[in-house]
């Protein structure tokens, strides 16, 4: 069983094993949803409602007791799960985001 998804457009993401919230707000919506696996430059997410391909907005990250922004774009979707670009506005989201992923990596990677 693989740990990572791997396609040709994207970077690996990586499972969350305890799916963090997600608050995506584009226009004058509001969706809420789960994390289900992130990479430096996007996520996966499961929303409560269907969100359309190519909503543009920005995404709050609710990991462990912090709130991270991002502006972000809806790339795909099916059903209630969407797939979101980041479209970062300055280095910082970038770093932070890159943090994140590193510290799940972290915890997916076996021990030996």
């Amino acid at each position: 069983m693989a740990l990572v998804s791997s396609f040709l457009y994207r970077l690996p993401r990586f499972p969350i094993r305890f799916p963090f919230p997600v608050l995506f707000c584009f226009g004058p919506h509001r969706v809420e949803g789960q994390c289900l696996n992130l990479s430096r430059t996007g996520l996966l997410v499961e929303f409560g409602a269907p969100v359309a391909t190519e909503a543009v907005g920005v995404v709050h990250l609710k990991p462990a007791g912090y709130v991270l922004e991002v502006p972000s774009t809806v790339v795909h979707s099916e059903g209630f799960r969407a797939g979101l670009l980041f479209a970062f506005s300055n280095r910082e989201q970038e770093q932070l985001v890159r943090a994140l992923v590193e510290a799940l990596e972290s915890e997916t990677t076996p021990k030996e």
